[in-house]
């Protein structure tokens, strides 16, 4: 006897993100996160509602990874950071001596692993045993000061320096 199957595909096309989205991760098996090229993290459910919105990246997320406690993440972008979320606040971002920072992972040790356009894979940890020695942290940010974006072609998108308003707008309102 030939028995066939038939899956029935669900596509679920959730409103929210404006640009394509580039990665997702598994939260629960009721919920997962999404990031996209408009800037923006988001929560869903897995009945399409958009449950929460994160704001921090300046231009494309890449890459997300969540902490094994179901809550914390990391995301990775365009504007060369890696951003750790805790509680649904960003607090912290590392910049990177990298045009893009691709890919994340959260290791079983808690480090989080990242793969940028350098060619490079960087392990962040808060284990003391594990950080990395002064010569090696003095390097990195040696390599990070002569680090530059050029305004014209950087992680400014289309916007042009010259169409910006002067200093004289800060005061207004």
């Amino acid at each position: 006897m030939l028995c066939i199957l038939f899956f029935i595909l669900v596509l679920l096309r959730p409103e929210g993100h404006e640009d394509c989205v580039r990665g997702l991760a598994v939260l629960s098996d009721a919920e997962f996160f999404s990031c996209s090229n408009d800037a923006s993290v988001r929560r869903w459910m897995v009945t399409g509602e958009c449950v929460q919105v994160y704001y921090g990246h300046t231009n494309y997320i890449y890459s997300m990874a969540i902490f094994p406690n179901g809550q914390d993440f990391v995301s990775t972008g365009e504007d060369r950071t890696v951003r750790i979320w805790r509680k649904g606040e960003c607090v912290q971002t590392i910049r990177l001596p990298a045009q893009s920072v691709w890919s994340c992972c959260i290791l079983p040790n808690n480090d989080i692993a990242v793969g940028g356009s350098d060619g490079l894979i960087r392990v962040f940890t808060e284990a003391e045993d594990r950080v990395a020695s002064l010569e090696d942290l003095q390097a990195f940010e040696d390599e990070l000061s002569r680090t530059t974006i050029d305004p014209k072609t950087g992680d400014l998108g289309d916007i042009k320096m010259e169409d910006l308003p002067g200093r004289e707008h800060l005061n207004e309102p």
